[in-house]
């Protein structure tokens, strides 16, 4: 029996691989034709960058007959794809089903067609050279970086031709797709955008950008273009690195944001820290994410009004240095603006994960005006806290936070004791994962006393942090933890899933294979993790 088209639609959308949606083609035409939307709705995010020229090629072959003479015209006349013949008619027309695209990632595979291509033809040109002269000769440098910077000199025009096939292609697109979601991500270090200075008369004025994501620099001129083209981003990505004018011009225009993610630095920025200013006045009530990396010039005060947001994040970088020198730029009083602000009564997420000092009485504040709407908390830091608040801290994670299904947090000596109120108190808690400020933070009092607390509700404890406890004590606290009965409510659960950070050194090969026994009794399923 065949299920309803909605219904299949909505199994495939699920399907995260491109190779098992591909295969879905397969089976029959009632499924190809049902999994043709969601596979040719962003092709470019279901496959391998290394092979999206094949998507290139699927395209180009969907263009009409008066693009095909274009890119004839401009160096690709030898390309077999661009004449007229039923071989070149695709089966279907998938550009109906594109839903979103990313300018540059279509530029990029662009290029990486014209390549193949051009490798192509060389070897059938010197097949057929070889077969004229009835020269038996292996060449074996097809594939060498020699062989490929030569051919690279030689196509050098085709640089012009990548230009107009990417034209051509976005007009198809503009006129023959329903594409709701543009996307724009800019390298760093990107040399030319003249790829984007096409789109000021070929995409709609007052459209939508889905995804704006760049470093700023002073080289992006385009954005003079881009006011008249896009009024409204969803989501923008900013990596702080020079004051940009040109996006800062850009960001004065925008009526509307709902998701912010920015990487400041410490450097001053008067031109964006205005921009982003007037840009959050106007959209203080619009705003829902917001994801400040690392503390800089930019002062936070101009945030402290997003009053809808449903996720903050505050974080360090935390990028790797092998000699350790990266600092903090956060403050004491980072939090402070925020603690300020308005009630937060829509948060659902706040993560906080830096690597300096904080007034945790700013941050017991912030946690209290989300009056229970938290559902997940993440508190991570590398060093002690002031003592003095840490009382109050937890108090009112367990007052205004009923409602949290997930905990990451930070502890000391001082306060592993509200590990045991989270498990008793927190109803709704699936995930606990730990991690502290001292090594070797001593669980042997602690640890059975866990294990009784955590109840069938609970899927995952995570340790992140090297811990001190006897092998009766560890045995104690597993030999604690509930079994899961067949008959549970969480019918589909095999028991709760610890998670030990780094520990195949620290823990012992007597608590491993503790941790063995338990596994295979089918009580516990365990990670651990090794350095």
């Amino acid at each position: 029996m065949k299920f309803p088209p909605e219904i299949l639609q909505n199994i495939f959308k699920e399907i995260s691989y491109f190779t098992d949606l591909y295969n879905c083609l397969l089976v029959n035409r009632y499924w190809c034709t049902n999994v043709l939307p969601t596979l040719w709705e962003n092709p470019f995010e279901k496959i391998f960058w290394s092979r999206n020229f094949k998507i290139i090629e699927i395209y180009i072959s969907c263009l009409s007959p008066q693009s095909k003479l274009i890119l004839q015209q401009n160096g690709l006349d030898r390309v077999q794809l661009l004449k007229e013949g039923d071989k070149n008619i695709p089966l279907f027309n998938y550009i109906m089903y594109l839903r979103g695209i990313d300018f540059t990632i279509l530029y990029t595979a662009t290029a990486n067609w014209i390549y193949k291509i051009i490798i192509e033809q060389e070897k059938r040109d010197r097949e057929l050279q070889q077969r004229q002269q009835l020269e038996k000769i292996l060449v074996e440098e097809d594939s060498t970086i020699e062989n490929i910077s030569k051919i690279s000199k030689k196509y050098e025009y085709l640089s012009n031709t990548q230009l107009i096939i990417f034209q051509e292609l976005i007009k198809m697109i503009v006129k023959k797709s329903s594409v709701q979601r543009y996307k724009l991500t800019i390298p760093e270090g990107l040399g030319s955008y003249t790829y984007l200075d096409c789109l000021n008369e070929i995409i709609p004025e007052r459209s939508h950008l889905e995804l704006l994501k760049l470093t700023t620099s002073n080289h992006h001129l385009f954005f003079s273009k881009f006011k008249n083209i896009f009024c409204t981003i969803d989501k923008l990505i900013i990596k702080c690195k020079e004051d940009d004018d040109n996006l800062s011009d850009f960001l004065n225009s925008l009526p509307r944001i709902h998701f912010l993610k920015i990487r400041l630095i410490d450097q001053p920025m008067p031109h964006l820290t205005n921009a982003l200013r007037n840009l959050l006045k106007v959209n203080d009530d619009k705003l829902t994410y917001l994801w400040i990396k690392q503390g800089g010039s930019i002062p936070l005060d101009i945030f402290s009004g997003c009053k809808n947001l449903v996720n903050l994040r505050i974080t360090d970088s935390h990028l790797p240095d092998a000699r350790n020198t990266t600092k903090s730029f956060w403050s004491l009083n980072t939090l402070q603006p925020f603690s300020n602000g308005p009630e937060y009564n829509r948060l659902v997420e706040f993560s906080l994960s830096i690597d300096a000092r904080i007034n945790l009485h700013q941050l017991s504040k912030i946690i209290s005006k989300t009056n229970g709407s938290l559902q997940y908390l993440c508190l991570k830091w590398e060093i002690e806290q002031d003592p003095e608040h840490c009382q109050l801290l937890f108090d009112n994670i367990l007052k205004s936070c009923p409602n949290l299904i997930d905990i990451f947090i930070s502890i000391s000596p001082h306060t592993i004791k509200y590990l045991i109120d989270f498990l008793e108190n927190l109803k709704h808690l699936e995930i606990l994962e730990i991690d502290s400020l001292v090594k070797n933070i001593d669980l042997n009092d602690w640890l059975p006393n866990i294990g009784r607390k955590v109840t069938s509700r609970l899927t995952l404890l995570g340790f992140y942090c090297k811990f001190i406890c006897n092998l009766d004590e560890f045995n104690q606290f597993l030999n604690n933890i509930p079994s899961v009965s067949l008959f549970d409510e969480q019918f589909f659960s095999v028991g709760l899933e610890l998670y030990f950070h780094d520990a195949n050194v620290w823990m012992g090969r007597d608590k491993i294979n503790l941790l063995r026994r338990y596994v295979k009794i089918g009580k516990i399923h365990s990670n651990v993790c090794g350095p």
